[in-house]
Order: C-alpha cells, then structure tokens, then sequence
C-alpha cells in the first residue's frame, strides 16, 4: 500500500512537467505570419529600430520608449531600455522594429517596475518627454531602412 502511495505522489508531481515539456508552440514559435493568421488580418510591415537613451549624459536603463503616430493616440512600437539605455521596438514581436510612417517619441524613466509594466511615478521631467502632444523627439521609419544608431538624451 505504501508503495503504491509513493507512486501517486510522484506521477502528480512529475505529470505536470510532462504536459508543459509536451505543450507544443510557445511564445518563441510565434511568427509574423501566426499573429496575421491569430487576429485575422494583415500586419503592417516593419522595420527595425533601435538605439541609446542616455539621461544627463549617462546611459540609462528602465526608461520606456514609446512611437505615437501623428503625435497623439497610444503608441504603436515600444522599447524599454536595458542598464547600458540599449533598447529595440517592438510592434508585434519582441525586437521587430516599427511600421513605416512619421512618429513623435515619449519616454517615461520607471526603475524597479516588474515585468516591463510602465505604470509608476515617471523620474524625468513631467509633462516633456511623456506626452506626446509636447514632446520635441520625432522619427521617421522608412520601409527596408533599419536604424540602429539612434540616440536621445534627456534630462531629469
């Protein structure tokens, strides 16, 4: 009977990890084409683009980095920048650029927000780097021309 009991205990904790080691597609399987074929529409084309965000002259992790069209409404690409202020859109997919067309940039400083929610006090100074309507940093993404050299330095 004991054995028996050892073996129930250990098939529900060992079934489980067998299920999620045989769940088939994850999120890194996810393509371009899987997100047209989910939402059942076509994508907008993007191209990639990334760069440095440095506050007071230092490069500067957690900072948000967000593309607003026509400069207003909710962005269509977002970035966070990593401790070295790196950071690369996202539109669709993790590091896939943005989509063609002229953008005003917003950023928001949040360190020690988890799971990259921007929600919290912004560092930097209010009302000029997060609101689309007053901010002065402008992009233009232009089809199959990847910028990878971009840089904005803000301050506190």
């Amino acid at each position: 009977m004991m054995v028996t009991l050892r073996r129930c205990a250990w098939l529900c904790v060992l079934a489980p990890l067998l299920l999620v080691g045989c769940g088939g597609e994850g999120k890194d399987d996810l393509s371009k084409e899987r997100l047209e074929a989910m939402s059942g529409s076509q994508l907008k084309d993007t191209s990639p683009v990334s760069g440095v965000v440095t506050v007071d002259g230092a490069p500067t992790g957690d900072v948000f980095v967000y593309l607003h069209a026509n400069g207003e409404g909710p962005s269509v690409a977002t970035a966070k920048t990593d401790k070295e202020g790196k950071f690369a859109f996202a539109t669709y997919l993790p590091g896939d650029g943005a989509p063609v067309g002229d953008y005003t940039v917003t950023f928001k400083l949040m360190p020690d927000i988890p799971r990259n929610k921007d929600v919290g006090p912004d560092l930097l100074k209010k009302g000029v780097y997060n609101n689309p309507k007053k901010s002065e940093s402008k992009l233009t993404v232009a089809k199959g021309t990847p910028q990878t050299d971009l840089k904005f330095d803000l301050k506190k």
